[in-house]
């Protein structure tokens, strides 16, 4: 991100500060064969930079890295997070960021409809790349009636 007090074009400095980080990318796709390309966008907006990018590269899936936290109260997931979840017009995956490797066992909360089916093939793909399970759980009241317990086991079961 560029200050808004400088113009974009004076982007030598932010782009070699970057460069580092598109690096380390590129060596992590080429150790699982992803084929990558990169790019640097200089702009004052990252939330408005990542969602222009997003659909001129005509995108399916947005993977957005998340330290877990926010500085505040106006923001669930952060500033930039925020705006490019509710404005994307494609997948978004959220990922907290960890110094552990690729996931193996991953537990998929769903309560059925269309986007959970999503979400349920993405982790599938994921835990599969890994040889790993996927556990799909979802939540009933604890005075939920026994027909509610049964349709919803039943529905994981076919999931």
């Amino acid at each position: 991100m560029v200050p808004e007090q400088l113009p974009p074009r004076l982007e030598s400095f932010y782009v070699e500060r970057e460069r580092a980080i598109l690096d380390a990318a590129r060596r992590r796709g080429r150790k699982h064969d992803v084929p990558m390309t990169s790019l640097v966008r200089i702009g004052h907006n990252p939330a408005r930079a990542i969602l222009e990018t997003s659909r001129e590269r005509e995108c399916d899936l947005m993977v957005l890295g998340w330290k877990g936290h926010t500085s505040t109260a106006r923001h669930i997931l952060g500033e930039v997070t925020d705006a490019v979840v509710l404005n994307a017009r494609t997948d978004i995956m959220l990922v907290k960021l960890t110094d552990e490797p690729l996931p193996k066992r991953l537990l998929l909360p769903t309560h059925g409809g269309v986007h959970a089916q999503q979400a349920e093939n993405y982790a599938a793909e994921i835990a599969g790349s890994q040889n790993g399970a996927v556990t799909l759980c979802t939540i009933v009241p604890v005075d939920a009636q026994e027909e509610l317990i049964q349709s919803e086991n039943e529905r994981l079961n076919a999931a």
